[in-house]
């Protein structure tokens, strides 16, 4: 699916966990910086365990597929780059969902499940998101001045 969009480059940070895929060297562990595979299907595939930091990763990237941390979110919306959130739907009182579903929502993401994935990447809607709005931070403190008959400067 990735291919037939035009993605040609799949990075993944895999963690500590058990990676599931056939693709995956033998022996990948955890202090490695990486390795390289092709599938049959000519996708270029970098695993990784973990990098101090993958803001190059996702700036560098066309499309943005992780989890529905806040974090990871938050940072794609930042950068303005389409993403999927992939939420574990096992998961009982997920608080990631709530955030995922609003922001899917508002149209500034795709949401889906792990058994839903490959829909979500031919999602007409994925390459155009409504842009985020970040937060004003004085907002409401000068709503409060304001209030309280001080001059508020915006």
């Amino acid at each position: 699916m990735l291919k037939k969009v035009g993605i040609e480059n799949l990075v993944i940070q895999c963690g500590a966990g058990k990676v599931i895929c056939s693709l995956v060297p033998e022996g990948l562990k955890n202090e490695d910086n990486g390795c390289f595979v092709e599938d049959d299907c000519g996708l270029k595939i970098e695993f990784f365990r973990y990098k101090k930091s993958i803001q190059e990763n996702m700036q560098s990237a066309t499309l943005i597929i992780g989890h529905a941390g806040a974090g990871t979110c938050l940072e794609s919306l930042k950068l303005r780059k389409p993403m999927i959130t992939v939420v574990n739907d096992k998961l009982m009182d997920n608080h990631q969902t709530e955030l995922a579903d609003r922001l899917a929502e508002l149209g500034h993401l795709i949401c889906t499940t792990p058994s839903q994935l490959h829909k979500a990447v031919t999602n007409k809607n994925l390459l155009s998101p409504k842009v985020f709005q970040p937060a004003k931070p004085n907002l409401f403190a000068n709503y409060l001045y304001s209030k309280l008959g001080y001059v508020v400067e915006d």
